[in-house]
């Protein structure tokens, strides 16, 4: 499943998910989802390799030989499977999940 940076504010039932969030789009039809990458109101998210990330050369490298080489890829990985293959606990994946994501997230700007 792609994810896509939100570029204009989008609103899903009372939920609203601000620019610069990720999201992977799931509630959408993939045609749907292809109307608001038209619209530019969100765009597909080029994630970076791990061994590219400070800190994940090493994890990274492990990961690649999995399959998991990109950031998206280890955030829709599936945590349990993640803990195994990385003899980790399932709860330090989801810290690492965390993590990344926060790298990909463009912070809302201050009111100034």
């Amino acid at each position: 499943m792609a994810l896509y940076r939100v570029l204009k504010p989008l609103s899903r039932n009372e939920k609203r998910i601000e620019a610069g969030q990720i999201t992977a789009l799931a509630w959408l039809k993939p045609e749907q989802a292809a109307v608001l990458v038209e619209r530019r109101a969100v765009s597909r998210l080029a994630t970076p390799p791990l061994v590219e990330l400070p800190g994940w050369e090493r994890r990274g490298k492990r990961l690649d030989r999995l399959g998991i080489v990109t950031a998206e890829d280890f955030l829709e990985a599936d945590d349990e499977d993640m803990a195994l293959e990385m003899r980790a606990r399932v709860n330090t994946v989801a810290k690492w999940k965390r993590e990344i994501h926060s790298w990909l997230v463009i912070p809302p700007e201050r009111g100034g």
